[in-house]
């Protein structure tokens, strides 16, 4: 069952994304301004297997428009980027789904907040396609 609710979350971002994308687009091709905001770096850890000994270093570069986020994050001594596309709502709760190859690989769930100096913090819980195995993670945006 939790896994089907992992299903349907994904495919309702999905849907969310691309009709940001189609209107977005549409602002584009009409020339009127658009609120791009430029990528935002944070580094920060997430616990390995779960086990919240095994911290490893984590990379994203998010842009975040609105109520829309994309994006893409690296583990550590990986040189793979891997895509994120997701929305933030107002009570600035985060979703963004990890897309591979085509292919959705996984789900980041969790808060943005305030971490003084106007950079942002952004922590929660990892999980894969099949719901097992949750990572936690915490960021924090650099400049």
């Amino acid at each position: 069952m939790k896994s089907c609710f992992i299903y349907l979350t994904c495919s309702i971002l999905l849907l969310i994304c691309c009709i940001e994308k189609k209107s977005a687009s549409l602002i584009e091709t009409t020339g009127r301004a658009r609120d791009a905001s430029k990528p935002r770096f944070f580094i920060g850890r997430i616990a390995e297997h779960g086990d919240h000994s095994l911290l490893r270093p984590l990379k994203m570069k998010l842009q975040i428009t609105s109520s829309f986020v994309k994006g893409s994050y690296s583990r550590a001594n990986s040189g793979t980027e891997v895509d994120l596309v997701g929305s933030v709502n107002r009570e600035n709760e985060l979703v963004m789904i990890e897309l591979a190859n085509g292919k959705t690989t996984g789900t980041f769930m969790g808060i943005l907040e305030n971490g003084g100096n106007r950079l942002l913090k952004l922590s929660g819980v990892w999980t894969g396609v099949n719901g097992r195995n949750p990572y936690q993670f915490s960021v924090a945006e650099v400049r």
